[in-house]
């Protein structure tokens, strides 16, 4: 396994995305330039056009695996947006998971292939976690804004989580096509989408789009995503696409810490 993925730092997102950080927490906090409309914003950092260079190449490994629960970083509350999610309310599931995810991104769709559709059998469909997806594409994967703009556009017309399963499962077929975009026009067709809708939503709404996955960007860097995917369980997070069973231990023990304090409010109650 660890093989395999070592294999994939070809594509070298997480040492390019510590610079992003660096840069992306300077611009974002004022210290660069004065404040922009978020469209302006969105669009220089979708575009990566406040990253002048990129730095060396070297192969990286995921991070390893979390020696105990105790050890993930709590990062308080961490915002859902508006974005796609499955599951009870955010109010009802004893666990909130929000993803960061790039579908360029080989070790999103390690974690994609691997684990999403075990957790999603045992915790989403069963009550126990709200779960959000929420973009980060790196701009050294060239097709991962496209990507994640025909998900969202798949969204408006009910097909979001359609979509973001199609990309996933395809991503070897599009990850270095120059016609990726006529790719995702491919699997529009297939979910049998309005596809003059979805056009529309792809060319004229960039903007819109742009916007949408910048304010992902941005909560992604005040929340120190380093790593993709990265991931916040009730607030703690983890990094990589962690073996499933990392994730069913830190899900299994918030949801029983989530009952013991429910029980204990209970019993002192009057």
């Amino acid at each position: 396994m660890k093989n395999k993925k070592i294999s994939k730092v070809l594509f070298i997102a997480l040492m390019t995305l510590g610079f992003f950080i660096g840069m992306g927490l300077g611009y974002i906090q004022g210290g660069f330039m004065a404040p922009r409309q978020a469209s302006d914003l969105a669009n220089e950092l979708v575009t990566g056009a406040i990253i002048p260079s990129s730095p060396p190449v070297e192969e990286i490994r995921q991070p390893e695996n979390p020696a105990s629960i105790n050890d993930l970083e709590y990062m308080g509350a961490i915002s859902v947006d508006d974005d796609p999610a499955l599951g009870l309310p955010v109010e009802q599931a004893p666990v909130t998971i929000i993803e960061f995810s790039d579908y360029q991104c080989p070790f999103c769709k390690d974690f994609f292939d691997q684990s999403f559709e075990k957790l999603k059998k045992e915790y989403i469909d069963t009550g126990k976690v709200h779960y959000v997806f929420r973009d980060f594409p790196l701009n050294v994967h060239p097709q991962a804004l496209p990507a994640a703009t025909a998900a969202n556009c798949a969204a408006e017309q009910g097909k979001y989580w359609e979509m973001h399963d199609l990309l996933f499962k395809g991503q070897n077929e599009w990850s270095f096509n120059n016609n990726a975009k006529k790719i995702f026009e491919k699997y529009a067709e297939e979910l049998e989408m309005d596809m003059e809708k979805y056009g529309t939503c792809v060319i004229d709404d960039t903007q819109k789009q742009r916007d949408e996955v910048a304010k992902d960007l941005i909560d992604g860097v005040k929340y120190k995503v380093v790593s993709s995917p990265s991931f916040f369980i009730n607030g703690k997070k983890v990094s990589g696409a962690q073996e499933t069973d990392i994730f069913r231990n830190i899900i299994d023990g918030e949801i029983a810490a989530v009952e013991a304090a429910k029980k204990a409010d209970e019993e002192a109650a009057p």
